[in-house]
């Protein structure tokens, strides 16, 4: 017979993942199906209480086991999704027999967990125990304890994103200061290229000179032997040619004289042009102290902005630690809890003779009302 209403519900497409609704992350109240007297309850209230005392719990009680058990359970899911005050619901029951848990394998609370506009999350018996409850379920625990670790986690890695946030918050800080010595540094890169220029001008300039120096000598040399010789060729063959030797001789003085006041005009002017480059020393020696003050600056900008976000992260982690549930039991506190789990919180939700769980920082209690009494 269970094999059999598998099959069927399979192939309809109830245990089909497409359909199956995402648990949330951050559940701030779960409803919880089960037995209000039962171990599983007792089971998920601890688990709750310890991981994520924030999330607050709403039985539905129901019994889980009998000839009538299935269509109460069916009746305390549609009343919780009918009210829809929780973000999802724990469908849970302790370990048994088969038949204990037969309950949940039945048609119509498959169909009825399939309807469900809330998330259901099923914690049936051991690990080892499967229902047709399970497939259908949006998410199928192992156990009661493990449904209710389904709902704390997201709670319970909170801190730790907190950690990780302030740590991006930081190494990002620490990438905009080296960006700026970086940009910083690019700009003091000028001055050392200005000078890399200067001293290859300086360099280029005197190696030309010594060059033009050098080949003017030579040109100049070796003219001056063509000319006298050529001078000295045509007096003695002709003294017609003395003024024409004469002539030529001082077309070639004043050309020489001419060549070399050029180069000199050259390397005066070559000259200037360094002395015109240092002069902008002081200039760029200016930039970097400006640039250098700038960068100081920034980095305390920088640091002023970091210690205001930590300060305000602080202040954030400080304000949910102070509502933290726990911290308010460790200071004498209880929680107080009808049988049905519902909190307790004026005098009226309790009578005589009714039994309460009281919640402690460190466990759990069952107490029974002797006398109650107004407040004064």
């Amino acid at each position: 017979k269970f094999m059999a209403l598998k099959a069927k519900l399979e192939s309809e497409g109830l245990f089909d993942t497409a359909r199956k609704k995402p648990v949330p992350l951050y559940p701030r109240r779960v409803g919880v199906v089960t037995s209000g007297a039962g171990a599983a309850l007792r089971d998920v209230v601890k688990t709750v209480s310890l991981h994520a005392p924030n999330v607050e719990l709403i039985v539905y009680p129901t019994p889980v086991q009998g000839p009538e058990a299935e269509g109460q359970v069916i009746r305390a899911l549609q009343t919780a999704d009918a009210r829809n005050e929780t973000d999802c619901i724990l469908l849970v029951r302790g370990g048994g027999s088969l038949s204990d848990l037969w309950t949940f394998n039945g048609e119509t609370l498959a169909r009825a967990i399939a309807r469900m506009h809330l998330p259901v999350i099923s914690g049936i018996g051991h690990e080892t125990d499967m229902t047709i409850a399970d497939y259908v379920a949006d998410y199928r625990a192992a156990t009661p304890t493990a449904a209710a670790l389904c709902v704390t986690t997201g709670w319970e890695t909170a801190g730790v994103k907190v950690a990780g946030f302030i740590r991006r918050l930081n190494a990002a800080q620490e990438a905009k200061i080296r960006l700026a010595e970086q940009m910083l540094k690019g700009r003091a890169n000028p001055r050392r290229a200005l000078e890399m220029i200067l001293d290859n001008l300086a360099r280029r300039t005197d190696e030309a000179c010594h060059a033009l120096k050098s080949t003017a000598k030579v040109f100049f040399a070796d003219n001056d032997r063509q000319v006298k010789e050529l001078t000295r060729r045509l007096v003695s063959s002709k003294p017609s040619v003395r003024a024409s030797s004469e002539r030529l001789m001082y077309l070639v003085s004043r050309f020489e004289k001419a060549s070399f006041m050029g180069l000199q005009q050259r390397v005066n002017s070559l000259n200037l042009l360094r002395a015109r480059l240092n002069g902008i020393r002081p200039d760029i020696d200016q930039a970097q102290t400006r640039l250098t003050t700038a960068h100081r600056r920034l980095r305390l900008a920088y640091s002023r902005q970091t210690g205001m976000c930590l300060d305000h992260l602080q202040a954030l982690t400080n304000r949910l630690k102070s509502v933290d549930v726990r911290r308010v039991l460790e200071r004498g506190f209880c929680l107080v809890r009808d049988e049905n789990g519902r909190l307790c919180s004026h005098i009226c939700d309790v009578s005589v003779c009714k039994r309460v769980q009281i919640a402690f920082s460190d466990g759990n209690a069952l107490a029974r009302i002797e006398q109650i009494g107004e407040k004064k």
